[in-house]
């Protein structure tokens, strides 16, 4: 988990490494950058996706899903943890 610069080096998002396959985790609709912070041991990944100007929210990304849905503690920022649907900084 991390992010990596995709083709053209204009932007980069948030990926997931699994057993030698990288995923793409995206950004959710209106940005175009994430980052992966953390991800426990139910597979679901925290970080922040921004617009180009760098305006962002924390997500949740599980089931192959990207949400911002969730009450969030510190707007604009990263989540360093995520656990039975709390967050924790």
């Amino acid at each position: 988990m991390g992010f990596a610069n995709l083709a053209g080096d204009e932007t980069f998002h948030a990926y997931l490494w699994r057993k030698g396959v990288m995923t793409d985790l995206g950004t959710l609709p209106g940005d175009v950058h994430s980052v992966g912070q953390a991800i426990n041991c139910q597979g679901q990944v925290v970080g922040r996706t921004s617009d180009a100007d760098f305006n962002g929210v924390g997500y949740l990304w599980e089931n192959g899903a990207m949400s911002d849905g969730l009450e969030y503690p510190h707007p604009g920022g990263f989540a360093a943890v995520y656990h039975r649907r709390k967050w924790y900084q």
